[in-house]
C-alpha cells in the first residue's frame, strides 16, 4: 500500500506541474504579451537598421561636401591665376579683384542717441504731442 501512495503523489505532481505548464501558456495575457515583446523586438530591429542607413547617409553627405569644398577651392585658384596672368595688377582696382572664399561681413550702421527714448511725461503720466516733438527734436 506505500507504493502506491507513491505513485498517486508522483501523479498528482506531474498532474500539476503539466496542469500549471498549460495553465500558464494559454492564457491571453501571456499571448498578448508575447506578442508584445515580439513587436518590441522588431521596433527596435527597425530602428536600429534605420539608424545604420542615417549614419551612412551623413557620412556620405559629409565626403560629398568637402569633395565640392576641395573642387570650388580648385576654381577658385584657377580663376585667380587667370586674373594675375591676364590682368595688369597696375591697372586694376583692388575691389575688383578675386578675393577670399568668404566674403566680408556686412557693415552694421550705427544709430547714435544721447539717450533713450521714453515712454512716459514728466507732467502727467501721459505723452502729450509736445513731449512727442521734443523727443523727436532732441533724437
Amino acid at each position: 500500500m506505500d507504493i502506491q501512495w507513491i505513485y498517486v503523489v508522483l501523479a498528482a505532481l506531474v498532474g500539476g506541474g503539466a496542469g500549471f505548464y498549460f495553465g500558464r501558456n494559454s492564457q491571453p495575457d501571456m499571448k498578448i504579451r508575447a506578442e508584445l515583446e515580439a513587436r518590441a523586438q522588431a521596433a527596435d530591429e527597425k530602428h536600429a537598421e534605420l539608424s545604420n542607413q542615417v549614419q551612412a547617409h551623413f557620412a556620405e553627405t559629409a565626403r560629398l561636401v568637402n569633395q565640392l569644398s576641395a573642387q570650388y577651392r580648385e576654381v577658385h585658384d584657377h580663376l585667380s591665376q587667370a586674373q594675375n596672368e591676364f590682368t595688369d595688377a597696375d591697372q586694376m582696382d583692388p575691389n575688383d579683384r578675386i578675393q577670399g572664399l568668404i566674403p566680408p561681413p556686412p557693415v552694421e550702421p550705427r544709430i547714435e542717441q544721447d539717450q533713450q527714448p521714453r515712454d512716459y511725461s514728466d507732467s502727467n503720466g501721459t505723452l502729450t504731442e509736445a513731449d512727442l516733438r521734443n523727443q523727436a527734436a532732441a533724437q
